[in-house]
């Protein structure tokens, strides 16, 4: 069976506690910094544990090591998707080149327009015809999710 790689935990990362359900409480959630990643060593010819070292940030005091595979059970990165991630470039003018262009296009286009050019970039145009606000996104970036290279 195909299982799907998953992106690798680094150091400064933020995670959020998955227990809510709720997208609009994320961040009232416990959002965990990671630290430090090490290794553990297996006792009696187990194989070695990955462990998490991370830090509270509402405290700003350590939270106990985690092994990774309970890390990720229990916790998930704040992640913007590649579309959120294009406007917010866009809107802050870190965009270079073509896709400046394209952004401008997009901004300027009618329906018609907007249909070819979700042709070739669906992602991008979906959530720019969605109900997405500038003020949302940006807040998730201050929260620590990464951008996309464009």
């Amino acid at each position: 069976m195909f299982q799907l790689e998953e992106e690798p935990i680094t150091v400064g990362d933020i995670y959020y506690s998955k227990r809510k359900t709720s997208y609009s409480d994320i961040f009232q959630r416990r959002k965990l910094r990671v630290d430090a990643l090490y290794t553990a060593k297996g006792l009696n010819g187990k194989p070695d544990k990955t462990l998490v070292a991370t830090t509270d940030l509402e405290t700003n005091q350590p939270y106990q090591p985690l092994l990774q595979k309970n890390f990720r059970k229990t916790y998930k990165q704040l992640s913007l998707t590649a579309g959120e991630s294009f406007l917010y470039s866009g809107q802050t003018k870190r965009l270079g080149g073509y896709m400046t262009a394209l952004y401008d296009a997009m901004t300027k286009a009618d329906n018609r327009n907007l249909d070819r050019l979700e042709k070739a970039y669906p992602e991008y145009v979906k959530t720019y015809r969605s109900k997405w606000s500038f003020d949302d996104i940006r807040d998730k970036v201050e929260k620590g999710a990464r951008l996309h290279f464009h």
